[in-house]
């Protein structure tokens, strides 16, 4: 018995290919705002939990169901927001801070900044209002950047050397062909409160190299941290997947043994209580369960219900469809008639 509703609307629709993609491309947007808004960063471990999740809940709605559709997901996924964290922000947004000559933050005016061998040599001038005691500087080399996050190799500061309101200094052992993050750190002298003695200014791109260091920070940063989320969606899809086929086997074999009505019959129709062969009311709501006579429980403690031939307990004395009253003698002539069929 094919007893499925037939699918309209939303739900027809997510069953098609193109339903299907239109699912895939709504994931890779929600992935792609959270991304940007850092969450990944911000929960911690926790932030690709549920990007996971979120991956999850949309996918299922549209019909991932099988393990090749699970994987045509992951992959396009995959490859949509590394894409798009690749050369929608992280590179843009280290082209638009890589002019040393134009950096201006918390008072500091860079002069010069060269790379000769293997050392960095930065000048600046300081215009703040701060009583300066001492200003130092660091120069990293970036390890991976993804969306509007980027990190990079941790170096101690360098203190530079005071001229007036000119401070200058080498940093050495600078990486060739890589992209250099750097910043500078203000000390007030005798500031009255030691937690705000010191001010950091935005941080800078020095490109020392090709582009291509930029591509490759930016690529092996997207790719890394968009793989996480991926990869946890992945693994819950598959464990979510099987255990879906698992219960439907059971379901089927439970069905076979006549432990379980048909999906669509085994359920209240008042009250969507579940409901097992052999009960004629409903045990929540007190609603008498019609089902076919095909797929009634054949036992012997019942009589049909001489008015609108319902089941009726044995032990009943009204019939829970159409609350007739029965006596005795009506219900012993029922019974033996039953048990001669």
């Amino acid at each position: 018995m094919d007893d499925k509703e037939p699918l309209t609307g939303f739900k027809k629709f997510a069953k098609t290919p193109y339903g299907f993609a239109v699912g895939i491309l709504i994931a890779s947007i929600c992935t792609i705002i959270l991304y940007y808004l850092n969450v990944e960063q911000t929960l911690c471990g926790m932030g690709f939990v549920l990007i996971a999740g979120l991956i999850y809940i949309i996918m299922k709605r549209f019909g991932c169901d099988n393990n090749k559709k699970l994987l045509i997901v992951a992959l396009s996924v995959f490859v949509i927001v590394t894409a798009t964290g690749m050369f929608a922000f992280s590179i843009p947004n280290v082209h638009a801070n890589d002019d040393w000559e134009s950096f201006d933050s918390k008072g500091v005016d860079i002069q010069e900044m060269e790379v000769v061998g293997k050392d960095l040599n930065i000048k600046i001038q300081y215009n703040g209002d701060i009583d300066v005691e001492k200003i130092t500087a660091i120069a990293s080399p970036m390890a991976l950047a993804c969306y509007n996050f980027y990190n990079y190799e941790k170096r101690d500061d360098v203190t530079m050397t005071a001229d007036g309101n000119t401070y200058t200094v080498t940093i050495p052992n600078v990486s060739s062909d890589n992209v250099l993050v750097y910043h500078f750190s203000i000390y007030e002298k005798n500031a009255e409160d030691p937690k705000k003695a010191k001010e950091i200014t935005k941080d800078g791109f020095y490109l020392n190299g090709s582009d291509s260091a930029i591509t490759k920070s930016a690529f092996m940063g997207n790719a890394y941290f968009v793989s996480l989320s991926v990869l946890l969606f992945a693994i819950l899809a598959f464990f979510m997947l099987r255990a879906a086929k698992n219960l439907e086997a059971t379901r089927e074999r439970m069905e076979a043994e006549g432990r379980l009505y048909p999906k669509g019959y085994g359920r209240c129709k008042q009250c969507g209580t579940v409901v097992l062969p052999g009960e004629t009311i409903c045990r929540k709501c007190g609603t008498y369960i019609d089902v076919p006579d095909e797929l009634r429980h054949k036992k012997d403690d019942y009589f049909q219900c001489s008015e609108c031939g319902a089941e009726v307990p044995a032990d009943s004395s009204v019939c829970p469809k159409c609350g007739a009253s029965f006596d005795e003698d009506d219900e012993t002539i029922i019974v033996e008639k039953k048990k001669e069929e």
